[in-house]
Order: structure tokens, then C-alpha cells, then sequence
């Protein structure tokens, strides 16, 4: 059988590569001007440069996951990866029905 922290890092895995895919798509909007960035700390980010937006999204990105790894174990961690994953899977479709609807 699977343990609940075998479970839990497979789980942050797919936060993590969602979260990639959120900066690469994020990114790409940004820079055709489709959309706004709603964070502050990441909108001033994107005003200051795309760069210096995504540098700061995966420094963000990465200490958010180390923080979550180092915690696996803790309940309070899987729920918030869980969540964390809905959460910007729902965000991975939104960006992508975005795109779609911009192309047709």
C-alpha cells in the first residue's frame, strides 16, 4: 500500500508542474497583453519586467513547495496541497480556454 506521504509528494509534484505551467502560460498572456496580473506582489513584478515576473514566480513557486515538502507529513499541508493543486488546475483552464478564445 501507498503511504499517505508517498501519496502527498506525488501530489506536489503535479502542484509543482502546474505551477510552472501557470508561469509559462501566465507569462505568454502577460506579454501579448491578454491579461492582467491580479497579485500585487506578481503584477509588480510583470510591470517591472517579464523577467524579474518570471524569476520572482518561480522563487515564489519553489520556497512555497520546499516549505510544503518539509511539512508533508502534517495535515494541515496535505489539505493545503490539495487545494493548492484544485486550485491552479482550475487556474490551467481558465488560461487555456483564454488562449482558445483569443485564436478563434
Amino acid at each position: 500500500m501507498i503511504s499517505e506521504r508517498y501519496r502527498n509528494s506525488q501530489l506536489l509534484g503535479i502542484l509543482l508542474a502546474l505551477c510552472l505551467l501557470d508561469l509559462l502560460l501566465t507569462s505568454a498572456e502577460l506579454n501579448l497583453g491578454l491579461i492582467i496580473e491580479v497579485n500585487p506582489i506578481m503584477r509588480y513584478l510583470a510591470d517591472v519586467g517579464l523577467y524579474q515576473f518570471m524569476l520572482g514566480k518561480v522563487v515564489l513557486t519553489l520556497v512555497c513547495c520546499l516549505v510544503f515538502y518539509k511539512t508533508i507529513e502534517h495535515r494541515l499541508t496535505s489539505f493545503g496541497v490539495r487545494l493548492a493543486t484544485i486550485a491552479y488546475g482550475v487556474v490551467a483552464i481558465f488560461h487555456i480556454l483564454g488562449i482558445i478564445n483569443e485564436l478563434a
